[in-house]
């Protein structure tokens, strides 16, 4: 028989309960499991029909709270503050220093993103409640069970991802389950302007030096474990216990650095990720080249193809990594603003080419600034 417990109304047939207490929908329906959830909404099935996918906006009210289309939200359904925690400025790459917050945007359809896994009644569910400068997404994420009474939120968090193309799927892997998400960015269009001519050094359909600079398509994933009824967040750390960044893994990555002589060095990155009994290993390529961007047509010079393969144990909601991403460790090694091999500001002669070409290799040493995730 039902007892009449506290619940806080948060909308039509939807509640909000803590662990002490058992929410009840509209109807009277207790639950569709014992564990009281974070968050329920009551959706029944008409009689002799077939349970139904909700609808975006359906999710949006569920997972934040005062939901209105075209709105902001600054709550998700339990009453927490939606609020970005940056990585620890002691772990060895984290964000800019000076990024700002994001802010909150107005919630469409187009914020909500329905993730799949095994079974059809489970869906993880972002909610981009938030925008950074950068164009990455933000907001709550969460563990939605449908049910023929309704729907109930089993796992809430925080989720940071680009909202291009963004993907969650709920995968298992030595007995540990967790959410992977990942999307992709890309740089704007520049607008070109009639009115703005080129520069006088510059011939008609030759690139600039800012043309070649500009970075291509990113992406990246995160891995989130399910712990209890939480999404977690962790930091990945070291056999040591040292913090070695956020639970970010790029699987896309581009990053153009200046020579001394006008020419440039470019770190092209490539990833992929296996599961493997309660690790993700890590598959990493970083491939580099230096170019002349005043010489559009000149091929680039391949300086260097380098691979590795990275694990990532998850242990209790926690990550432990064998090492730093390549990406990072490449940036260290040849992020140097070292001439390339044979090349000059002065245009040496043949004889003096050699010469110069083994004090740039000698000079390729990586520069002591922290690295950042962009």
């Amino acid at each position: 028989m039902s007892r009449s417990l506290p619940t806080y109304l948060l909308g039509p047939g939807l509640v909000v309960v803590s662990a002490t207490f058992v929410a009840f929908a509209c109807g009277g329906s207790d639950t569709p499991e014992d564990t009281p959830p974070a968050c329920y909404a009551h959706h029944p099935v008409p009689d002799g029909g077939m349970v139904r996918n909700l609808r975006a906006t359906e999710w949006a009210e569920l997972v934040v709270r005062n939901y209105r289309e075209g709105g902001t939200s600054t709550q998700n359904c339990v009453g927490d503050e939606i609020r970005w925690v940056a990585t620890d400025r002691a772990c060895r790459v984290h964000e800019p220093d000076d990024e700002p917050a994001p802010q909150a945007q107005p919630l469409t359809e187009e914020s909500v993103v329905v993730g799949r896994s095994d079974t059809v009644a489970r869906k993880p569910v972002w909610v981009i409640t938030h925008h950074f400068e950068d164009g990455d997404g933000f907001g709550p994420v969460m563990l939605g069970v449908r049910s023929p009474e309704g729907v109930a939120i089993r796992a809430i968090g925080t989720l940071r991802l680009p909202r291009t193309r963004a993907r969650l799927r709920l995968r298992e892997s030595g007995g540990q389950e967790f959410l992977v998400a990942d999307g992709e960015r890309c740089p704007p269009e520049d607008e070109e302007s009639e009115d703005e001519a080129p520069p006088a050094n510059v011939a008609d359909g030759q690139a600039t030096g800012e043309e070649e600079r500009e970075q291509g398509c990113m992406r990246y994933a995160r891995i989130l474990p399910l712990v209890g009824d939480q999404l977690m967040t962790p930091e990945v750390r070291n056999a040591d216990g040292d913090c070695l960044g956020s639970n970010q893994v790029w699987l896309q990555r581009e990053r153009n650095i200046a020579l001394v002589n006008g020419w440039e060095r470019r770190f092209r990155l490539a990833g992929s990720m296996e599961f493997r009994g309660g690790a993700v290993v890590i598959n990493e390529q970083v491939t580099i080249e230096d170019r002349d961007p005043r010489d559009p047509g000149r091929p680039a010079r391949l300086f260097r193809t380098t691979d590795s393969q990275r694990v990532l144990l998850l242990q209790r909601g926690g990550m432990q990594s064998s090492g730093l991403p390549l990406f990072e460790r490449a940036l260290r090694a040849h992020g140097s603003t070292q001439l390339p091999i044979g090349e000059s500001p002065d245009q040496p002669t043949p004889g003096q080419q050699g010469q110069q070409g083994q004090q740039g290799q000698q000079g390729r040493t990586s520069q002591s600034a922290t690295p950042r995730a962009r």
